[in-house]
């Protein structure tokens, strides 16, 4: 989804966590916070709107939580081994027939969530939270597609968790990222591989990565790496102000650098900026290649707009020709989510607060761009929405789900189904939430349903907690207490 550096990079890496929870509890702004925002899209550099998670009428603009290193308390420690199932139980609100009992949900912010490919159709949720439906869970866990638990993973992580993802290699390991110190009572790097049976995987040795990822993309042209990005605050020469300058590694399966990809000087930040310069990366199906986005405007010396492709190697994909692109902001994040469309097209959605490409107006939040680099003036959204999650349908409807939140005087907080023309599709029955949703995954069990996680408690006022499965039709699928 939706991204601060911890153990490995240094003071600096403090100083920016320290500025992003500064942020966080800023909540104060009036009704001035909407017509600053609405100047910073236009290409100003006036402040940026604070986030807010408020369930009232709001002016405020809502911004991806930034990460945290003050997550709730860690529940205590588990019984039960990583790889071992805590003893069955029944879920408040359980029921037969193979719903998603998930009961009272989790404690606090879901970031993250990820299919199983081992058939079990079992999914990986990681965030902020330390329970889930009264069991602990210190930051990642993994439910049956019932909605039980199936592993706890011990004593978990000691710190909030910012990205998952899967290998692609067949071995059903899962990469976590954040800014954990510690992985079931052990010592961990921030970017740690876990094996199928829930254990840490001690072939993976990422010493010398020197940044925190809030973003994970596995390559999939059969070499087994993977790509992490991230960001980090560091003194601009000459001057007394600081930059959030972006970072991209390529990881080899062991955890070593790959030796081929060069970023040269990378993505340097907007002096005394405070969007993410990096924000979000995705790997192309079938290839090495990279997208990453964010509010970026130069890498390794060359000017480049706020979504661009990088070549297995770190090189500029000179194929993917943007022109102007989309324009990077300063005081905010331009582009929030990069989704391939995974339709067969090798096109790529983007999302965020993207109201131009390549010098031609489109409507607020969410674009389609070829594999050229072209914009895809079918798919032409009629309602303006900036979001953080972006999951294409895979039922063969072209659709796509979109979510976060539609400016204006009384913010909200939708979640969209949309045609592959950008018109909202009829039969979808848009609920109402009381705060951001972070991520959407697509459910491959046939049913067409999507998991969704964020922020929010309420789903058409049922209190979820921060997760929820829905049906293709919008409607809720969970089963809670």
């Amino acid at each position: 989804m939706r991204t601060s550096i911890h153990p490995l990079a240094g003071p600096s890496s403090i100083l920016l966590s320290l500025g992003f929870i500064a942020r966080v509890a800023s909540r104060t702004l009036f009704l001035i916070a909407a017509v600053i925002w609405f100047t910073a899209c236009s290409g100003s550099d006036s402040s940026t709107p604070q986030s807010t998670t408020s369930t009232s009428p709001s002016t405020q603009e809502p911004t991806k939580p930034p990460p945290t290193t003050q997550p709730p308390s860690m529940a205590p420690p588990s019984t039960q081994p990583p790889g071992s199932q805590p003893p069955a139980s029944t879920p408040p609100g359980s029921v037969s027939g193979g719903a998603f009992t998930q009961g009272t949900g989790f404690n606090a912010i879901v970031r993250t969530v990820v299919m199983t490919q081992d058939g079990t159709q079992d999914l990986y949720v990681g965030g902020d939270f330390t329970t889930y439906n009264g069991t602990a869970a210190n930051h990642l866990i993994r439910l049956h597609p019932d909605g039980t638990v199936a592993n706890t993973f011990g004593q978990g992580f000691d710190q909030v968790i910012l990205a998952l993802a899967l290998a692609t290699d067949g071995s059903n390991a899962l990469y976590a990222a954040g800014f954990f110190k510690q992985f079931n009572g052990q010592p961990a790097v921030p970017l740690i591989r876990l094996t199928a049976a829930g254990l840490q995987d001690a072939t993976f040795q990422p010493t010398t990565l020197n940044f925190t990822p809030i973003a994970i993309a596995v390559t999939e042209d059969g070499s087994r790496d993977i790509y992490v990005g991230g960001n980090v605050n560091e003194g601009v020469p000459g001057t007394p102000v600081s930059a959030n300058n972006g970072r991209i590694a390529r990881l080899n399966s062991d955890g070593t650098p790959d030796p081929l990809f060069s970023t040269g000087t990378g993505f340097p930040g907007a002096p005394d900026g405070s969007g993410a310069t990096v924000a979000t990366i995705a790997v192309p199906p079938g290839s090495g290649k990279l997208y990453v986005g964010g509010s970026m405007f130069t890498y390794n010396g060359q000017p480049v707009s706020a979504l661009v492709r990088l070549n297995p190697d770190g090189a500029l994909d000179s194929t993917f020709m943007t022109g102007t692109g989309v324009p990077g902001f300063a005081s905010t994040t331009a582009v929030e989510v990069v989704t391939p469309a995974r339709d067969g097209s090798g096109d790529v959605y983007a999302g965020g607060r993207i109201q131009v490409y390549n010098g031609t107006p489109v409507t607020l939040g969410t674009i389609r761009v070829h594999d050229n680099g072209a914009l895809d003036s079918i798919f032409a959204p009629s309602r303006p929405l900036v979001p953080f999650a972006i999951a294409p349908a895979q039922d063969g409807s072209g659709d796509v789900l979109v979510g976060g939140f539609s400016p204006g005087v009384n913010i909200a907080l939708p979640l969209l189904r949309l045609a592959r023309d950008g018109a909202a599709v009829s039969s979808f029955h848009e609920p109402t939430l009381d705060a951001e949703i972070l991520t959407i995954v697509p459910v491959r069990d046939g049913t067409n349903d999507f998991y969704i996680g964020g922020l929010f408690t309420l789903y058409n006022g049922v209190p979820v907690n921060h997760i929820a499965r829905i049906h293709a039709d919008g409607s809720l699928a969970s089963v809670v207490q």
